[in-house]
């Protein structure tokens, strides 16, 4: 009973939140090519507060600080090096946008092992009590349901098509699932990885936030003046309300 709780919470908790970002796929065109700019301003903020509000204290709360460093530097090395060699390929050459070929790839990775550790976190904490599981499944509805909507606006700006990165987006999200898994019968050793996939996912955001949407926001539509630093502080404070308290992993 205790597994079909585990996965019921995190289908809800990961690929059931890509389903409000297909309210992005609907719109029209001209529409998703006007809300990109602010969307991507409001994506940077949430990917910069996730990974220093977010995961970073989640994973020093639960490892040694010189352990989760390393795992940042680590993965600020491996997205650039990834980053690389995706825009030596001659057909990223070729594309308009300094991040186009690069970010829409990263973005999944990242948040591919954003969504193992949450599921990893969902069944240790059905593990521990019904009541703490439930709680647990909806802090990460709570914080996946802007993050999602970020990510489809990156993927679709990155040259995917809506429905391509929809489905990505999903697939990207369904990693939550063998997470739980792994987490329900090894216990132990799941719960040792988190921190250190966590600050491997917290490089990823700031890698993408900082190298690839930054600069580029000032030649966005849609976010002259001062509209670009505000929505970057509204992805902030949304982070900042619906976020949680961190200590070790229950």
């Amino acid at each position: 009973m205790t597994l079909l709780w585990i996965l019921l919470a995190t289908v809800l908790g990961s690929v059931g939140t890509v389903a409000a970002a297909a309210v992005f796929v609907g719109l029209p065109e001209s529409w998703r090519r006007l809300a990109m700019g602010p969307l991507l301003c409001y994506a940077t903020g949430i990917l910069l507060a996730t990974a220093l509000l977010e995961l970073l204290p989640h994973a020093l709360a639960t490892a040694a600080p010189a352990g989760v460093l390393r795992g940042v530097l680590g993965g600020l090395v491996l997205f650039f090096l990834v980053e690389w060699a995706l825009r030596s390929r001659p057909a990223d050459r070729r594309r308009d946008g300094a991040h186009r070929g690069g970010a829409a790839p990263l973005i999944l990775v990242s948040d591919g092992l954003h969504n193992f550790v949450d599921g990893v976190i969902i069944a240790s904490a059905f593990l521990a009590s019904l009541p703490l599981g439930v709680v647990a499944a909806l802090a990460v509805v709570a914080h996946e349901l802007p993050q999602e909507l970020g990510d489809m606006a990156i993927l679709v700006d990155g040259g995917f098509s809506p429905a391509r990165a929809l489905w990505w987006n999903a697939v990207s999200a369904s990693v939550a699932i063998p997470g739980a898994l792994l987490a329900y019968v090894a216990f132990e050793p799941a719960v040792q990885v988190v921190p250190y996939a966590l600050a491997v996912a917290a490089a990823g955001f700031l890698y993408i936030g900082l190298a690839d949407l930054v600069p580029a926001l000032d030649r966005r539509p849609g976010v002259a003046g001062f509209r670009a630093p505000l929505l970057l502080l509204l992805g902030v404070a949304t982070v900042l309300l619906l976020g949680e308290e961190h200590g070790p992993v229950p």
